[in-house]
């Protein structure tokens, strides 16, 4: 199952600001064991290195927790710049950080 984690999404309770209430799971936390998620789509902004970084590090903490959980041991990411990447060096400079981090692996 497919999911898309948008920039603004909680990714845990304490990110919920103004709880919905509508039933459904309202944190990637919760959505990975409801849905049997094993890609994540992951928005980001494209602009700003270190935003992007700590976003995918910190949707890697929650994903690697929740998976384990429910003893899924493979999943993918996918990462949307939301075409805001105007060149590739951006890519190359995104890559170092997040490369060997956690289950994360570019």
């Amino acid at each position: 199952m497919y999911h898309s984690v948008g920039a603004s999404d909680p990714l845990a309770a304490a990110d919920v600001k103004s709880p919905i209430h509508d039933g459904l799971p309202e944190t990637l936390r919760d959505w990975i064991p409801y849905n049997g998620v094993t890609a994540i789509k992951i928005k980001l902004n494209g602009d700003d290195l270190a935003w992007d970084v700590e976003r995918v590090a910190a949707i890697d903490r929650v994903t690697v927790e929740a998976q384990a959980k429910i003893g899924v041991r493979e999943w993918l990411y996918s990462l949307d710049f939301n075409e805001r990447c105007s060149q590739c060096a951006v890519l190359a400079r995104f890559r170092a950080p997040v490369e060997g981090q956690g289950s994360f692996r570019v």
